[in-house]
Order: structure tokens, then sequence, then C-alpha cells
């Protein structure tokens, strides 16, 4: 009898550890997953306080258009679609892609340089350099088929411009991109007054040039000293 007895107690004992066991596995499970859930939720709350807020550019992100820029004692008004790049070497102070947007058709490029207060040579000189680079097929001297005028900007500062198509060939001086490319065309400025000289330069493809070419104008009469 008392064998039974304690038979029947033993019983009711492991049935008791079982369902205890039972009891603190759940809670075992129930607090990591609240603790997991607490961390990713934690992780998530750091991830958004750090991430920066959406459309904000970054601190060293060089200006695009629509933007207006103020350096080397100049300033002038980027147009709408031109894409701001760093510039590929010191002698440039700002730099610009020109969107093609066409499949196909590479882009184009602005550069902007400035060697300081009455250094990179004289306008024609400048001039003169930059349609050297753009080979003609019948030989001819790029210079008598370029166009060139000078006008006053809305600053009061002399810009002389400068277009001509042809096959640009640039080997990439001071660490600046190499070209090779039949059918290019160019579009550039030098820029005179107190501070100066400044040169703009614009290469691409010649149907996006020329696309593009009233917008740079416009750019280029928009010029004014430093504020």
């Amino acid at each position: 009898m008392i064998e039974r007895r304690l038979g029947v107690f033993g019983a009711a004992a492991a049935v008791l550890m079982l369902v205890a066991a039972g009891c603190s596995n759940n809670m075992e499970k129930g607090s990591s997953t609240e603790q997991a859930s607490t961390t990713s939720q934690g992780a998530t709350n750091e991830t958004q306080a750090q991430a920066p807020a959406s459309g904000t550019p970054a601190a060293d992100r060089p200006a695009s258009g629509g933007s207006t820029v103020a350096m080397k004692g100049l300033q002038w008004d980027i147009p709408e679609g031109l894409v701001g790049e760093q510039p590929a070497n010191t002698m440039r102070v700002a730099q610009y892609r020109i969107p093609a947007g066409k499949e196909g058709m590479k882009d184009g490029e602005l550069a902007v340089f400035y060697f300081g207060a009455g250094s990179g040579g004289g306008t024609r000189a400048n001039l003169e350099r930059w349609a050297g680079q753009f080979k003609q097929n019948d030989g001819s001297d790029p210079m008598s088929k370029a166009k060139t005028e000078t006008l006053a900007s809305d600053g009061g500062l002399p810009v002389t411009i400068i277009a001509l198509p042809g096959r640009y060939e640039s080997s990439g001086m001071g660490g600046g991109p190499s070209y090779d490319e039949p059918d290019w065309k160019l579009f550039g400025a030098v820029v005179e007054g107190a501070g100066g000289p400044w040169f703009f330069k614009a290469v691409g493809p010649e149907p996006l040039i020329d696309e593009w070419q009233p917008r740079l104008l416009q750019m280029l009469k928009g010029l004014r000293a430093q504020s």
C-alpha cells in the first residue's frame, strides 16, 4: 500500500516538474522575443536618426543646375539640367556634366578655369589654343571656321565667346580627361574684369552643344563680380 502511494506521489511530482520546465521555457522564449524586438526597434530608430533627410545634399557635393555659384571673384547661375562634378584637376574651379539624355550619344562637359588675377594668358591666345584642338576635315585653320563675338555681361564684364565644330583632340593636360571625338563642338568664353580672367569651356557632341548653347549663352550673359 505504501509502495503504491509512493508511486503515485512520484508520478505526480514528475508531472509537476515537466509543467514547471515548460513554463520556464515559455518565459525564456518570451523574454528572448521581447529582447530581440526591443533591439530591432532600437536599431531601426538609431538608423533613422543617423540617416540624412531625403533630398539634403552632402556638404561637399558640387552645385548643380538651378544654383548660384560665387567663387574666385566671379558669380554665375548654373543652367537647369547641368550636373555638378568634382573637378578633374586643380586647374578647374568648377566642372559640370552636360547630360545627353539620348541613347548612343555621349555626355558633354563644361569646365571653369581660373589661374589667378592676370594669369592664364590673353584672350586671343586661349581662343586659338582651344580652336587648335578641333581639327577640320578639310585641314583648314580651325580659327578660320570659328565664330567669335565679344559682349558685355549683365554685370559689365567683357565676355569673348567662341563656337567651333570639328574633331576634338585633347591630351588631357594636367590630369584632365583625354578626348579623340569626331563631330564634337566647342562653345567657350574668356571673361575679363578685375581679378580675372576666367575661362568657360564647354565641349560635347555637336547636336548636344547646339541644343545647350542658348542656355550656356544666357549663363555667360548673367556673369557678374562676386558680391
